[in-house]
């Protein structure tokens, strides 16, 4: 008897401490439109230091700004659809797909615009904040190797067919950057 209250008041004690990693659906969501927010923001200031610092003007660092573009522009998108009113992980998991493989298109052509310190630190923002996300949107495993897949049964060797093409991965963060080959 006293085994069995002792080990009931343990479990009471540190139920809290097990479930701290989990918080509620309500809780996800809300912390999902808070790094939705920031996401979009740190999009928006990207392209804008961007924009400022902006010298070459060739076709690379045009091709770098219309990915920043269209980063924030999804980023918008996406911060849009997770604060509607009965917006789900699942409602949201498409938009968040496009978002993840523009962020890795922008991590692979930041180069392009040879960067400062202040554009650093705001790509690092967004990368903290992604890679935050995705672990809401299945896990990390599901967004290594340059973005989602769709595998194939006629795929037999370890390119990991993708609707966007064979990719290989390039330094850059925890999940690396996609780059197409």
């Amino acid at each position: 008897m006293r085994k069995a209250i002792t080990g009931l008041l343990l479990a009471t004690a540190f139920a809290p401490l097990a479930l701290a990693g989990h918080p509620p659906v309500r809780d996800e969501m809300e912390t999902i439109r808070v790094l939705a927010h920031r996401v979009e923001d740190s999009a928006t200031r990207l392209h804008r230091y961007a924009e400022r610092d902006r010298h070459h003007f060739d076709a690379r660092e045009e091709y770098a700004f219309r990915q920043l573009h269209e980063m924030e522009r999804l980023a918008e998108r996406f911060h849009r659809r997770v604060e509607g009113r009965s917006c789900t992980i699942g409602s949201s998991d498409s938009d968040f797909r496009r978002l993840v493989y523009q962020y890795r298109r922008v991590a692979a052509s930041l180069d392009d615009l040879h960067p400062d310190r202040r554009v650093w630190r705001e790509y690092l923002r967004l990368e903290s904040d992604v890679e935050r996300l995705m672990d809401f949107y299945g896990g990390s495993a599901r967004w290594r190797r340059g973005g989602w897949h769709e595998r194939r049964d006629d795929d037999d060797d370890d390119d990991h067919g993708s609707v966007y093409g064979r990719y290989r991965t390039r330094g850059g963060g925890r999940f690396g950057i996609a780059v197409r080959w």
